[in-house]
Formats: structure tokens, sequence, C-alpha cells
């Protein structure tokens, strides 16, 4: 099955942010060299890339979906960036794309994907996190969650989410 790309319609069988070809650019133009395998791997890798971003910043998105049936989180409507301009509603941001590619080749090339399972053998009673401009301190009762940050793709989105909330963890 083709992969269907969000356009900035709000489509609501879209299944990513961005196409095979845009993200073989990215990954050239970056010199990442993991981005190998036939399309039907890269589409995986870019549904599964997407559904992540998705799934992890769903609470945490600025603004508000453009069409209530739309399949992704985006386009959205009343996105403010750091500078005080606003996104176009009917697009998808550069660096949401760029942070599809970075998590699509991740899934490709790391053992356990982008959702590894994980044991947290080392309770963590704190933490402090400071990306940008949001800085957040939290304190866990039985110790961390356990997961990995993808520190690349935080930066990348930081200014389409919230800063309030839990610190994003993979």
């Amino acid at each position: 099955m083709a992969l269907v790309v969000e356009d900035g319609t709000g489509k609501s069988n879209a299944e990513s942010y961005l196409s095979v070809a845009d993200c073989d650019t990215y990954h050239t133009n970056m010199g990442n060299t993991g981005w190998a395998g036939d399309a039907t791997v890269k589409e995986v890798a870019l549904r599964k890339a997407t559904k992540f971003l998705d799934n992890k910043f769903r609470l945490r998105w600025k603004g508000t979906r453009t069409n209530e049936d739309q399949a992704l989180a985006w386009p959205r409507s009343n996105v403010e960036d750091i500078d005080g301009f606003y996104y176009d509603s009917d697009g998808i941001p550069q660096s949401l794309k760029d942070a599809t590619a970075e998590l699509a080749v991740r899934a490709i090339t790391e053992d356990d994907g982008i959702y590894p399972d994980q044991e947290n053998s080392a309770p963590v009673r704190s933490s402090s996190v400071t990306v940008g401009p949001i800085s957040e301190s939290i304190s866990y009762v039985g110790g961390e969650p356990a997961g990995m940050t993808f520190t690349i793709v935080v930066k990348l989105v930081q200014d389409l989410i919230e800063a309030s909330g839990k610190v994003y963890r993979g």
C-alpha cells in the first residue's frame, strides 16, 4: 500500500508527515547513510516515526487541529513560533518534517526501533531538563520511567509543543 502523506489539507487517511523522496533528500543532505532499504521499508519507518510523534506529543501540541476528521495531529491552527509568527494552518512545519526524518532513520537503524522495551533498573528520584526555552524539574515516585530521549527530535519540535507537561521521553 502506498504511503499517504499529509499535504496540509487534513487528510482523513494520512499516514506520514513526510514522503520517502523528501526523506531521502533530507538524509542525503545530512549525510545519514543509515537511511537505506527499499521503498516499502522506508514507508514503514515513516509511518512509525509519524505515529511516534503524534503519540508522544498529542497532549502538548500547540493550537488545534484544522479538521476534526484528519488522521494526524497536523495541520494545526493558532500555532505561534518563538518569534511570535504563526505557522500556516494549511501546511506542515519543516521542523516537524525534519523530526519525522530523524525518527524514521532510527526506526530502520536501531535494533529496537524507536519504541524499545526497557527495564528501569536504577530509580531516579528527580531530574531537571532544559531544552531551549523549556525547563522542567520532575520528581518521581518509585523512579523515573524508562525510555530513550531523542534530543534532536525535541529540539526540532520545541516550537510546536507547549512548555508545560512531562518531559519528553521515548
